[in-house]
């Protein structure tokens, strides 16, 4: 099993949703090992993020909007 991860200066994926709150306790029931709980940044959106298996960074975002 060959693994192959991206360069670390990369973001990895990031996915857009709806509601970056829901999407993190939905992948916490699933058993995700996720090491932090969502963070709203000064720029307006929301965030969390983990690694995939293989090393990979997963980000889902969410637009809050500019505070």
């Amino acid at each position: 099993d060959t693994k192959t991860p991206v360069n670390p200066d990369c973001c990895g994926l990031e996915f857009e949703v709806e509601d970056v709150d829901a999407a993190y306790r939905r992948l916490l029931a699933a058993g995700v090992e996720v090491p932090r709980p969502p963070v709203t940044y000064p720029w307006g959106w929301r965030a969390f993020g983990f690694k995939d298996p293989d090393g990979n960074g997963i980000d889902f975002v969410q637009y809050v909007g500019a505070p």
